[in-house]
């Protein structure tokens, strides 16, 4: 059968009209999640007069406690500001000493010991110690915290047997304890406290 040639061009106008209109709604959805990303990461500059380093963010975190803190922005602030954690990432994020200088593994792979550092303190300047990270991840299990309980599931026993040491022995060997990212935590300022979300606690060592 045979079309006439205006209804041909006519449809050919509509079908190239309706492609251009779908184009125009992905370039526009693709333009509102540039702009979203672009709101979501903190603006920096460092100031010529005074040399300091001002960080804008998007909201205000809810809390500056690390067992409670639940936005992005809110764990941005604890991981590079307030807190540390045991095991940091090098360049190539491969390992590397933090709160923990060096650390062995036993032959069967269950009992991790850290040797902590010295000569760290909070920001109260009271010094830290191995009972503090102790009493972190034994607070984490206790109280199921949901950031971190995860790292933790798998853990038997945490002791510091003395000072500058921590030992975490597993239920069964384990090969992902340097990629637990728990913020270590004052045990004089969390004993007793078992509400997480708590606001006034944050007591962190120095980066």
């Amino acid at each position: 059968m045979l079309v006439p040639k205006e209804v041909f061009i006519s449809v050919t106008l509509n079908q190239s009209k309706e492609a251009k209109i779908k184009k125009e709604k992905w370039v526009l959805i693709v333009c509102l999640v540039i702009v979203s990303l672009f709101f979501m990461i903190p603006t920096t500059y460092a100031s010529k007069d005074d040399g300091i380093l001002r960080v804008g963010w998007t909201q205000e975190p809810r809390t500056l406690n690390p067992m409670g803190y639940d936005t992005i922005q809110g764990g941005m602030i604890m991981r590079s500001m307030l807190y540390d954690t045991l095991v940091a990432y090098d360049a190539k994020l491969k390992p590397a000493p933090m709160l923990a200088k060096s650390w062995q593994i036993s032959d069967d792979g269950r009992v991790w010991t850290f040797d902590i550092v010295t000569g760290a303190t909070w920001h109260d300047g009271q010094p830290l110690s191995s009972e503090d990270i102790a009493f972190t991840f034994q607070y984490i299990l206790d109280n199921k915290i949901p950031n971190f309980i995860n790292y933790l599931k798998n853990v038997e026993k945490v002791e510091a047997p003395d000072n500058t040491t921590v030992v975490l022995t597993y239920k069964e060997p384990i090969a992902t304890t340097l990629w637990t990212y728990n913020f270590i935590i004052n045990w004089k300022v969390f004993q007793g406290i078992s509400d997480f979300s708590i606001r006034s606690a944050a007591f962190g060592t120095p980066a």
